[in-house]
């Protein structure tokens, strides 16, 4: 569902930009599919619970990270799930900075909505782990575009 969305979604836009570069014809789908999968996961499968649930002191996970492995957990699973939002972004920015900015908006509107539906938990913490995901999403997105230009380097002196 979520990649049929994608699709509608950037049809859409190519209906008012009809002229995109080759990379976002692609990242652009990728990307809101999977913001509209995370939405899922997050926010439209899960039942509200009637009580707002919120945490707004930073950083209070870390007193317990060590010894509660349910927030261990919580944290690398926050983490990991927004890498590739880091990955995808700049492409379509074509800058870290702003990718990054961006990144950090959608995770903050992403545990809004959970604390307004009732679905999640806000958390500092959370959105803190969020964009330190997606800054190693731009790192890896950093390291693939090297390696490619030094392959592509190495292929033009073989020839």
């Amino acid at each position: 569902m979520s990649i049929l969305i994608g699709f509608i979604v950037y049809f859409l836009i190519r209906l008012f930009r009809p002229k995109l570069p080759k990379d976002q014809k692609i990242v652009i789908p990728l990307l809101i599919s999977y913001i509209f999968l995370m939405l899922s996961y997050l926010v439209f499968s899960r039942h509200g619970t009637g009580i707002y649930k919120y945490e707004l002191n930073p950083f209070w996970s870390y007193k317990f990270i060590l010894v509660d492995k349910h927030i261990f957990l919580s944290a690398v699973l926050n983490t990991i799930l927004y890498i590739p939002i880091g990955f995808l972004l700049p492409v379509k920015t074509k800058s870290y900075r702003k990718a990054i900015i961006i990144g950090f908006f959608i995770s903050w509107v992403i545990n809004l909505i959970q604390l307004i539906t009732t679905t999640g938990k806000f958390e500092f913490d959370d959105i803190f782990h969020n964009t330190i995901g997606i800054c190693i999403g731009c790192w890896l997105l950093h390291k693939f575009r090297r390696f490619i230009a030094w392959r592509i380097r190495i292929n033009r002196h073989r020839k």
